[in-house]
């Protein structure tokens, strides 16, 4: 009786694990259109206009800080297999890169902590990372493949890198640590992480205090084969982030950045952490316990098993990402509550909260109250985003569409800057005059084409 209930129990916690996801992807299926948005121009509608040639001269170029070459790279295969750029089907895979991310986090949360509290932490973790509120990514065709994307190729770098030892997955830590650069700049932090990452050993015994941590760090750098991992993996880091920047030249948003208070730097870091709850005041009470978490957590590193590093320094790499940010969107506190940073805070949450389980023990009171908490928690706060937000997101896919089919007689049909219309037409021009895209595909059967764009809507409650 007693095995029946707990196989009932795991399979209403699988449901409710799959239903997270079901829903983001239903979302997509149903709501999003193919049609290009804001920077989908420059970086994917001019790109892909370009004949082969050229384009393959331009696959490693910057756009705004980051270079794009996994997308562009994506784009390629798609057009060599389908003959067509397709945006939503940009969002469908670039969102299918969160399904690898949960994989992960399920290897080592099941693994530590069994079935049942396991699978407990996997559904708080999937209505973290498929909640609505990613709707910024996720119904973005770049911001899919690439937000998401950079996330994705970095934790497996850490993932990988843990199993150093063997030369084939040293190689691949290296390669996905690569891509992770090459899909956007928040990548950059992953050659950081495994550099620390290459001081701690992957066996033996762990020192339960910081100077056994120190020590043991100490002795294995004075071992030859342990000093040239070292080396190795900081000399690729510095040439790959040397490679990285060369030809970069910084935007009006970093030198605003560079010129913001410490006051406003450190206001940005905490409405980063906390934009779990996207309310300014909220996120920065939500951004100041996250870090005290993360003082915690790192304050008792030496008492993490060393099967959870990889959780350990992947949180690590992610507070590199926030940290990072204060160099380009510092001098606005509040541009840290971008949706479009939502997964980031959700993959750090996630990791904290694992580790903060382990820490306390996951027999002890605190973790046993708050995992079921925050799987419950969560779990309503999407669905209400998702009840709330699904006519907001219908009518704004839905103005999209029929605004682009006011194209080319009207270029306000195009949802770009106003001042990147007119080139932002002549590029779409040439996308559909080489056949990789038809914008006449969105009209519905017996639907006419409109004559006048209609007004963009704005955010509002039902």
């Amino acid at each position: 009786m007693k095995s029946k209930h707990s196989a009932a129990l795991l399979a209403f916690a699988g449901g409710v694990i799959v239903l997270s996801a079901v829903l983001l992807f239903a979302a997509l299926a149903i709501l999003a259109v193919n049609v290009p948005y804001w920077d989908d121009y420059g970086a994917i509608v001019r790109y892909m206009g370009w004949p082969f040639a050229e384009r393959m001269q331009h696959l490693f170029d910057f756009h705004n800080e980051h270079r794009i070459f996994t997308v562009r790279l994506f784009l390629e295969a798609m057009v060599a297999f389908t003959g067509k750029v397709n945006f939503k089907a940009c969002m469908m895979v670039g969102t299918a890169q969160l399904l690898v991310i949960l994989a992960c986090f399920a290897w080592f949360q099941i693994r530590q902590f069994g079935g049942r509290f396991g699978v407990a932490l996997l559904a708080a973790a999937s209505w973290h990372l498929f909640s609505m509120l990613n709707f910024d990514n996720a119904f973005w065709a770049l911001t899919a493949l690439e937000n998401f994307g950079v996330l994705m190729w970095a934790f497996l770098a850490i993932v990988l890198f843990q199993h150093r030892e063997r030369i084939l997955f040293f190689i691949m830590s290296m390669l996905c640590a690569l891509l992770a650069t090459l899909t956007s700049a928040q990548g950059l932090a992953v050659f950081g992480t495994l550099c620390a990452m290459s001081l701690v050993p992957t066996n033996g015994a762990t020192p339960s205090t910081w100077r056994g941590v120190v020590g043991c760090v100490w002795a294995s750098l004075r071992r030859p084969l342990s000093a040239c991992g070292f080396v190795a993996v900081t000399l690729i880091s510095v040439l790959t982030v040397s490679l990285y920047f060369r030809g970069f030249q910084a935007g009006d948003d970093a030198l605003a950045a560079a010129q913001a208070t410490v006051g406003d730097k450190v206001l940005y870091v905490l409405a980063f952490l906390g934009n779990l709850v996207p309310i300014y005041p909220v996120a920065l009470l939500c951004g100041f316990a996250v870090a005290v978490a993360l003082v915690f957590v790192v304050f008792r590193f030496p008492l993490i098993p060393v099967r959870l590093h990889p959780v350990f320094f992947f949180m690590v790499y992610l507070v590199g990402v926030a940290v990072a940010g204060v160099a380009f969107r510092g001098a606005d506190p509040r541009a840290a509550l971008s949706f479009r940073y939502y997964v980031i805070t959700a993959c750090l949450f996630i990791s904290v909260t694992m580790l903060l389980v382990e820490l306390l023990g996951p027999t002890s009171l605190g973790a046993r109250m708050l995992v079921p908490v925050l799987a419950v928690g969560f779990a309503l706060l999407d669905l209400a985003v998702f009840v709330v937000g699904w006519p907001m997101f219908a009518e704004r896919n839905e103005a999209l569409r029929v605004n682009m089919l006011t194209w080319p007689e009207h270029d306000e049909g195009l949802r770009v800057g106003d001042g990147d219309r007119e080139q932002a037409s002549r590029e779409l021009h040439q996308l559909e005059s080489r056949g990789l895209y038809d914008h006449k595909t969105l009209l519905r059967q017996g639907e006419r084409i409109p004559e006048t764009p209609i007004p963009w809507p704005k955010p509002h409650f039902p």
